[in-house]
């Protein structure tokens, strides 16, 4: 038992402490009859019974979003080093996505958190742009051809929020918090670490007892 101790009392002493940092992303999905977006790949109620909120979070993974913070934080991280560090979850019963960071210290933590939904939310908006582009074109068209002032009120209202949408990004989606620096680490406490090694240890310790009682 004595060496099980001093192997975790060993780790203690050695093992760098962990941060963990949270942001929080809103998912609004748009209403079924909303026609401003017809023809995106927004987030909508789906009938399949996905909440909004995975497929949310779902937008919000990937290797290249992983590729963009890592250039963001200027090589300070590896892609493979942010894809590990983050988590990405549905907050249970809610419309918020968390994005957790871990890192060895509180303010690098934070800082790469919201590095990520930056990066995943700027992503998200340029992959919609060119789809917007076009529909914001059409949209133009139909509002100088409109035969009466309530299609042109429509089609103009319309073309807004298409604007809106190609300079702000994905309107479904939308970071409500930034991550903040913790103050504490986010380890197991010491004393935990040594009551299971003081458990293994005894069980390490009776298992060879009975061993030599048998033999």
């Amino acid at each position: 038992m004595g060496v099980t101790v001093l192997a975790a009392a060993a780790y203690i002493v050695l093992r760098s402490s962990a941060f963990e940092a949270t942001a929080n992303v809103l998912v609004a999905p748009l209403a079924e009859d909303d026609p401003a977006f017809v023809g995106l790949p927004l987030i909508r109620p789906s009938s399949d019974g996905t909440r909004p909120v995975e497929t949310g979070t779902g937008l919000l993974q990937g290797p290249a979003i992983a590729k963009a913070v890592s250039r963001r934080l200027g090589g300070q991280w590896t892609r493979n080093e942010v894809a590990s560090a983050l988590l990405v979850t549905p907050r249970g019963g809610s419309d918020l996505i968390a994005v957790t960071a871990k890192a060895n210290t509180g303010p690098e933590a934070a800082r790469v958190a919201n590095a990520y939904v930056e990066e995943a939310l700027d992503l998200r908006r340029r992959a919609l742009a060119p789809l917007l582009y076009r529909l914001i074109v059409r949209t133009s068209e139909q509002v100088a051809s409109a035969p009466n002032k309530d299609l042109r009120f429509q089609f103009t209202d319309r073309l807004k929020r298409l604007r809106s949408a190609r300079q702000l990004g994905d309107p479904t989606l939308a970071q409500v918090s930034r991550a903040i620096p913790p103050t504490t680490a986010a380890t197991r406490p010491a004393w935990m670490v040594l009551a299971v090694a003081v458990f293994v240890g005894l069980l390490i310790g009776l298992g060879a007892a009975a061993l030599r009682r048998d033999g």
